[in-house]
């Protein structure tokens, strides 16, 4: 059964809605992207071919943007809230800092001044809230601490603690780009404290 016209009106409002409130999250996470959130027939909101609604916290949201692929960021749902998967894959974040490491050497990520730099130089204001997180993990100095750790997942959980305390970044942001940091700098970082999935 269709919606009737103050149903879809109400349904369209309340899509608005959410679509603000993720793309603030997109927005913190220095992701490209913008209105994801879909509509099936019936009214029903998806974010990523993911049902969700208003008892969804920013927590919960940034799970589900965390673990979908960014190969099918750009997907649809279907008329009755199907996921189809997309045909085009864009650059991210991760790529371009591998860029930047291999051009310029490991040791561009423990000073923030050069890094933000060099950044800016190449891609300008794109991704540039993700480079700022990068450059406050490396002024706490991460770089050292990383590349030294004996307890590796202990010394990312104290990062993530100062980024939050010093920095005031939401804990969940602070975990997925200490993972990002740490990724680069120790090829046995193949487990980590919250259970995101490494790339």
């Amino acid at each position: 059964m269709s919606l009737t016209e103050e149903g879809l009106q109400y349904a369209i409002g309340r899509a608005k809605s959410f679509n603000n409130r993720v793309n603030k999250l997109f927005n913190c996470l220095s992701i490209q992207l913008i209105d994801k959130v879909q509509m099936d027939h019936w009214g029903g909101l998806y974010l990523f071919g993911i049902s969700i609604n208003e008892n969804n916290t920013d927590d919960e949201l940034i799970k589900i943007i965390q673990e979908m692929p960014e190969k099918s960021w750009n997907g649809n749902i279907d008329f009755y809230g199907r996921w189809m998967e997309p045909i085009e894959v864009k650059q991210d974040f991760d790529y371009l800092v591998k860029k930047i490491v291999s051009e310029n050497g490991i040791s561009i990520l423990s000073e923030s001044k050069t890094f933000k730099s060099i950044f800016l130089n190449y891609y300008k204001e794109e991704f540039r809230n993700s480079m700022e997180y990068f450059c406050k993990i490396i002024d706490l100095g991460a770089y050292n601490i990383i590349l030294n750790a004996d307890d590796l997942n202990k010394e990312k959980s104290s990062l993530v603690k100062r980024l939050h305390e010093e920095y005031l970044i939401h804990k969940m942001i602070g975990e997925i780009f200490i993972e990002k940091y740490t990724s680069i700098i120790r090829k046995d970082n193949v487990k980590n404290y919250s259970g995101i999935e490494k790339k």
